[in-house]
């Protein structure tokens, strides 16, 4: 008998990339920073970008001071820095393994992936992010022949097509990617601290200057300029230092309580310097853990 209505062929499931999917998506509540996806995935990107820019020994701050083999570089770098976050190893045929499937790492600032034959057919964790603009995304897709354009490069990579973008499964889409952090600072505070002849003087300077504001640990070797960089900062911590002034680490319990009570996030790698009277506004318990 002529069937007049055909049922539509059910979607075929992927469930490796669900497996990820959802291992990613569950991540962040087991993760020690307590940072939500976009934020975990915004820093590792942002860490791993200034590393590439590499302050410490050159003195650079900003993204479009890269040479082009150093830009080439970020890809690698942030693969590492989120399989750090992450706590993935380096294993597996592809970049890690993931909820038991393997999956491979592609970062492109633009967004035009480039898949290599060897990625064929697996899952891609793509990165994407546009430091000028201040946003970047990652997401899921299975590269499958059918999702590249025809053309191949040199290299026999293929782009993925209009098509293939269509099937990524965002785990973020046009998330906010801060500026380095130096850059983002306004041009008087930024000249008054890199002024400064020396990296304990750049330091004071800094954290005088940026209160109540969360730093990423990445920004101190850029200012101090030498070796042991973090130790200009140990020896700043106290009000003594820096004239009515402590700088929490969030590193320490007490610290990141009191920056939550001040309306303020600190992960590990972060630094708050915050006026000692604001500090002694909080629990005397919590003051005494914070040596004030």
């Amino acid at each position: 008998m002529l069937e007049l209505f055909p049922e539509e062929p059910e979607e075929v499931l992927d469930q490796p990339l669900e497996d990820v999917w959802s291992w990613l998506q569950d991540h962040p509540r087991r993760a020690k920073d307590e940072l939500d996806l976009e934020a975990t995935f915004s820093r590792a990107i942002r860490q791993a970008i200034d590393e590439v820019i590499d302050g410490s020994r050159t003195g650079r701050y900003r993204y479009d001071e890269l040479e082009k083999q150093e830009k080439a570089y970020i890809g690698t770098r942030i693969e590492i820095v989120v399989r750090t976050r992450f706590e993935l190893e380096r294993e597996g045929k592809l970049d890690t393994v993931i909820a038991g499937h393997a999956v491979d790492f592609k970062w492109s600032a633009k967004g035009d992936w480039m898949i290599p034959r060897e990625a064929l057919g697996e899952l891609c964790l793509l990165l994407a992010g546009d430091e000028e603009g201040g946003t970047f995304s990652v997401g899921l897709v299975r590269c499958e022949e059918r999702l590249l354009r025809k053309a191949r490069n040199q290299d026999v990579k293929g782009q993925l097509s209009a098509a293939g973008k269509q099937e990524i499964r965002w785990l973020v889409k046009d998330g906010t990617l801060p500026v380095s952090f130096l850059a983002g600072l306004d041009a008087g505070t930024r000249e008054a601290v890199l002024a400064q002849p020396v990296g304990q003087a750049r330091i004071r300077e800094f954290f005088t200057r940026v209160t109540r504001r969360p730093v990423p640990r990445e920004v101190i070797p850029t200012l101090a300029v030498q070796e042991d960089p973090m130790r200009r900062v140990r020896q700043d911590k106290s009000a003594d230092g820096l004239a009515g002034l402590k700088i929490l680490s969030g590193h320490y319990k007490a610290s990141k309580e009191a920056a939550e009570l001040l309306g303020c996030q600190l992960t590990k790698r972060d630094y708050l310097s915050v006026p000692i009277e604001e500090l002694r506004t909080l629990p005397a318990d919590l003051q005494s853990r914070l040596k004030l």
